[in-house]
């Protein structure tokens, strides 16, 4: 028999063997393929955080350059400042409406200086200049200002001007520039506002401060000279001072006091508001203000003494040697500098005699200073005892005894330009002088500590009163102060 010869040219494990060859090719053309794709995506990442990387130094680029646009800004600004102020130094001693140049860090330089843009504050700003100028000898022939009266004079003509009128850079240094703003720019101020709208903002703020509905708002009877104050009750009948402002108010500064006094000094807290550039939020302090209460020798003696306690009790652990040398000497010398002195004599002689002697006050530890303790910013109790002591916002860090200058006002009167202690007074200045010193350090309980002190007080009292860093002069009745 014959057999019939197989067809298939492969044998099982042959192709058993194709089959795993051509499985292995798969897997492994497959596997090149997933590292490519693996690569693929680590260069798309890279070049994503390629691109993440050059954003944000671009960012950073962009950050340098606004930082460096307004450091040129700033210093711009201090360079306009600087030349206008040395230029307006004695028109700001001659109207209460012009803004405060605050008595702080030397000598400060405002961002801006320009006068009121509606028509009324700068109708009565530039007639107070008129009529207080001649009196400073401000515009004799070769004086500080001179050509200045014919410049201040035409304003009354540009009054009617829809754009702002704003004072443009000297163009020499005894004459004023004014022209129109180039662009008519709308400044908040606290000035703008009514009574009316004052009190609808003061409930909102409170509403937005409390997260409760006040139910009733009034102007308070007793306004600053630059801010508006409203009084608003709440249902639980707390009450709090809403106070709208055009200055920053120095939140540390209050918070440090409220550190060092504790609740005799009423917290402060700033607040948004779209109608003034501020708007802070005080707790009222219940009761009278000393200036409105009719009170016996015995009730203000305590109160002076308590004052003197307070004062004595602000003591803070730094040195004074660099605030002196900074701050203190400097300000006696632009108070020569500036003068005039030529109806002064004595008073340019006290000055000197005070400088001489501010060396002295480097033994002093720092303190912080009340610069205006007064009866309308102590509040009694019904009981016409102390309560607390408010007005904290320009408080400034100088050596001690600067701030003890009040004693002053305590205890003495002034008549016919003389400084008198009377029979009432006389307690007072003694009570707040014992518990002051009470509080001195015992290495000051000597006669150069002593000597030092008083230095520091007559110079807090030429500083924080009669010559407020140019801006207020030197009066007659202030020399036997000194």
């Amino acid at each position: 028999m014959f057999s019939i010869p197989c067809t298939s040219s492969s044998t099982p494990s042959e192709i058993s063997l194709v089959h795993v060859q051509l499985m292995a090719d798969l897997a492994r053309i497959l596997s090149n393929m997933e590292k490519n794709q693996c690569a693929l995506i680590e260069q798309q990442k890279a070049a994503t955080e390629q691109q993440r990387a050059l954003v944000e130094q671009q960012k950073f680029n962009a950050r340098q350059q606004a930082e460096q646009q307004n450091l040129r800004l700033e210093q711009q600004k201090i360079i306009a400042g600087c030349a206008l102020r040395n230029e307006l130094r004695s028109i700001n001693s001659c109207a209460k409406i012009w803004h405060r140049l605050p008595p702080l860090n030397g000598d400060p330089l405002p961002e801006d200086i320009r006068f009121p843009t509606d028509v009324w504050t700068l109708q009565r700003f530039t007639g107070k200049i008129g009529a207080a100028s001649p009196r400073r000898g401000l515009w004799d022939r070769g004086g500080y200002l001179a050509g200045t009266s014919r410049d201040v004079k035409n304003i009354h003509s540009r009054l009617a001007l829809e754009t702002p009128i704003t004072l443009c850079r000297p163009k020499s240094p005894t004459q004023l520039v004014f022209a129109r703003a180039p662009t008519p720019m709308a400044r908040l101020s606290f000035e703008d506002l009514s009574n009316d709208q004052a009190i609808a903002e003061a409930k909102e703020v409170i509403k937005r401060f409390m997260n409760k509905t006040p139910v009733d708002a009034t102007p308070c009877s007793t306004q600053g000279a630059f801010s508006r104050s409203v009084a608003v009750t709440l249902e639980d009948q707390s009450k709090f001072i809403v106070q709208f402002k055009d200055e920053d108010i120095d939140l540390a500064i209050v918070s440090l006091a409220r550190t060092l006094l504790g609740d005799i000094v009423p917290p402060v807290n700033l607040v948004w508001t779209s109608k003034a550039p501020r708007a802070y939020v005080t707790p009222c302090v219940p009761g009278p203000v000393w200036e409105s209460c009719d009170c016996t020798v015995e009730n203000e003696t305590l109160i002076a003494s308590t004052l003197g306690d307070i004062v004595g009790s602000l003591i803070l652990p730094y040195e004074s040697a660099r605030v002196v040398d900074d701050v203190v000497i400097p300000y006696l010398q632009r108070v020569l500098e500036r003068g005039p002195f030529y109806r002064f004599k004595k008073f340019k002689a006290k000055i000197e005699q005070l400088l001489s002697n501010a060396e002295t006050l480097k033994i002093l530890p720092l303190a912080l200073c009340h610069i205006d303790i007064n009866r309308s910013n102590v509040i009694l109790t019904e009981e016409k005892a102390f309560a607390a002591l408010i007005d904290w916002e320009q408080a400034a860090i100088l050596p001690l005894g600067m701030g003890a200058w009040c004693v002053h006002r305590f205890s003495t009167r002034n008549r016919l330009r003389k400084d008198i202690i009377t029979e009432s007074t006389a307690p007072m200045g003694r009570a707040f002088r014992e518990t002051f010193a009470a509080r001195v350090p015992e290495h000051l309980r000597t006669p150069a500590g002593r000597g030092a002190l008083i230095t520091a007080m007559q110079i807090g009292f030429l500083y924080f009163s009669v010559y407020i860093d140019g801006v207020k002069g030197p009066l007659k009745r202030y020399w036997s102060s000194l």
